[in-house]
């Protein structure tokens, strides 16, 4: 079996927009987009989870390099 290239999503949201980055396993800054607001206290749980899945739909496939799919995701606030 092949080794895999890692990436990582990063995402910084606030009351006012959502930015996302796809970063390879060097810190290479493949692409980024962002959405509308995340702070689920001040958008909402809908809009914010809405929002995240926007900016995530927008930076992935804008990357040549993306993953297809993501095995795994982890999320911190």
């Amino acid at each position: 079996m092949a080794d895999r290239e890692e990436y990582f999503v990063g995402f910084d949201g606030g009351g006012t927009k959502t930015d996302c980055v796809l970063l390879n396993a060097a810190g290479e800054v493949l692409a980024e987009h962002s959405a509308g607001p995340s702070n689920p206290l001040r958008a909402g749980f809908e809009r914010s989870q809405s929002s995240l899945r926007a900016a995530a739909e927008k930076t992935l496939p804008s990357s040549p390099s993306a993953p297809a799919s993501l095995e795994r995701a982890s999320l911190a606030s």
